[in-house]
Parts: C-alpha cells; sequence; structure tokens
C-alpha cells in the first residue's frame, strides 16, 4: 500500500529538486518537523510544556522513530495526525476535518483491502465493464 499524499507533496518538491532521493528525504524530514510542531503544541495544551517536551524527546528516540525520517510516508502520517488532534482540541473544526481528510487519503486503498480487492483489480473491473457496453 502506498499513501498518495507523500507522493503528491514530492511531486511538488521535484519541480524544485532533480533528486527523488533527495526529495523523498526532504518530505519526509519537513512533514517530520511541522508533525512535532503540532505535536508539540497539542500536548502542551493538554498537559503542560515540561510533559510535551519529555513526549517530544521519547517520540524522537523511541526505536522504530527512524520510519519518520527515512523515504517513508509515515512522518506524513504523523504530521496530518498531529495537526488533526491540534485542531480538535483549539475547535477549529473545519480544519480538523481537513486534516482529517487528508490522513484518510492516505489509505485511500484501506476499505477494499479489508475485504481482499486491490484497488487496481477494481479498475480493472470496471475497465472490462466499460469494453463490454
Amino acid at each position: 500500500m502506498f499513501f498518495p499524499l507523500y507522493s503528491w507533496i514530492m511531486k511538488f518538491f521535484l519541480l524544485f529538486i532533480n533528486s527523488e532521493e533527495i526529495a523523498a528525504l526532504l518530505v519526509a524530514s519537513l512533514c517530520y518537523v511541522v508533525g512535532c510542531c503540532y505535536f508539540y503544541a497539542w500536548i502542551a495544551q493538554e498537559h503542560g510544556k515540561e510533559t510535551a517536551k519529555n513526549a517530544l524527546i521519547f517520540i524522537s528516540v523511541f526505536p522504530f522513530s527512524f520510519f519518520l525520517g527515512a523515504m517513508m510516508p509515515e512522518s506524513t502520517f504523523f504530521m496530518v495526525a498531529s495537526a488533526c488532534l491540534y485542531f480538535i482540541k483549539k475547535h477549529h473544526w473545519k480544519t480538523a476535518t481537513l486534516m482529517l481528510g487528508l490522513t484518510f487519503t492516505l489509505f485511500y486503498n484501506l476499505p477494499f483491502e479489508l475485504i481482499g480487492i486491490r484497488v487496481s483489480d477494481c479498475l480493472l473491473i470496471i475497465l472490462g465493464i466499460i469494453r463490454g457496453m
């Protein structure tokens, strides 16, 4: 499963950077930094600045945190999920809904995979039906 939001952001960066590897690392790193900002702000509102600082340190040194800086879309999910939680806490419902929608673009084919059908198979079936008409 590949998350389209990550590739959309990466395609934007590829307009300015010729290397896919550098663009992918840059997108992952920037999404992680923005996600950390929202994560810190959300936790600071809930539990105070000291707890937010500790939570940010713990999430940054967690053994699997290397996924957040790698050429993988996990940092994009972290960014939009943290932003969604932050805006929910601030009662900015429209922005929170937008962030939630962006979170769902990360898993656009999840409902199909839950029942064992790939999105590509659905598209082939639809094309077959159209050709048969």
